[in-house]
């Protein structure tokens, strides 16, 4: 299966506390671009579409030098660079679509989330298009996350400000390539507004991490919780899968 990284994002709130851009920060020695890359490709999917913009694309190439290194070799990597960022994430799926010819499910994933390759490899086992979900949330910012609400196993809402949701997204999904057109055309489109869309007219399995380790980093607050806080939990068991699975790391 492919998949699709998004890492177009530009993150603002770094550059605003003076830092650079989030996805070349190093955590355990490791670009926090490289953290997806390196978990998807020890569940061999078979080629890494990565969208960038203009100025994370340098940033998401030495990212993926230090994942060859971790693993050896790499997938099969396309890059396609997003233009007009400001237009989302889910702009920037539609981009991958269709300038690599996607066909039939792919695993989506944002750029700046850290999980184990168990949690893509849940996505890859069920049957269909999937969502991440956790409703047990443990490392996160629950008021900077995306919000969903299911009911009777449907997904009923997604979104930041959400009220009465019962999971968060834990930012990798198993998603058809023509999701990417459920929405009708419009200027700014998030990953979320399609997944909304797309839910109206097909049946979505909600895959439920019930607590494993996940993270995201949005702010630089996240980021002093991966080395030294609650979230460094996370990057402890991602690393300790990776070497499970035969990554080479010091």
């Amino acid at each position: 299966m492919d998949a699709v990284i998004l890492a177009a994002g530009r993150a603002t709130r770094f550059k605003r506390a003076g830092l650079p851009h989030k996805l070349s920060v190093k955590i355990w020695g490791i670009p926090l671009a490289s953290y997806p890359l390196v978990s998807l490709a020890l569940i061999g999917v078979v080629r890494l579409i990565i969208v960038s913009n203009k100025e994370t694309l340098s940033i998401v190439e030495e990212a993926l030098k230090t994942a060859e290194k971790i693993l050896g070799s790499l997938p099969e990597t396309l890059f396609i660079v997003n233009e007009e960022p400001e237009r989302g994430n889910g702009y920037s799926f539609l981009l991958a679509v269709e300038e690599a010819g996607l066909r039939g499910c792919i695993l989506v994933s944002m750029a700046d989330h850290i999980y184990p390759p168990s949690i893509p490899e849940a996505l890859l086992e069920s049957i269909g298009p999937s969502i991440g979900a956790d409703s047990k949330p443990l490392y996160i910012d629950l008021s900077e996350a995306t919000r969903i609400r299911v009911e009777e196993e449907r997904i009923r809402g997604i979104g930041k400000h959400l009220e009465n949701y019962t999971h968060v997204d834990i930012g990798v999904h198993k998603m058809p390539a023509e999701a990417a057109y459920a929405c009708s055309f419009q200027e700014k489109l998030g990953f979320s507004d399609i997944i909304t869309c797309a839910a109206r007219s097909m049946d979505i399995n909600v895959i439920d991490v019930r607590g494993k380790p996940w993270t995201e980093i949005d702010t630089p607050t996240d980021l002093r919780e991966a080395l030294e806080g609650r979230r460094r939990k996370v990057v402890e068991e991602v690393v300790r899968e990776w070497r499970g699975r035969g990554a080479r790391l010091r």
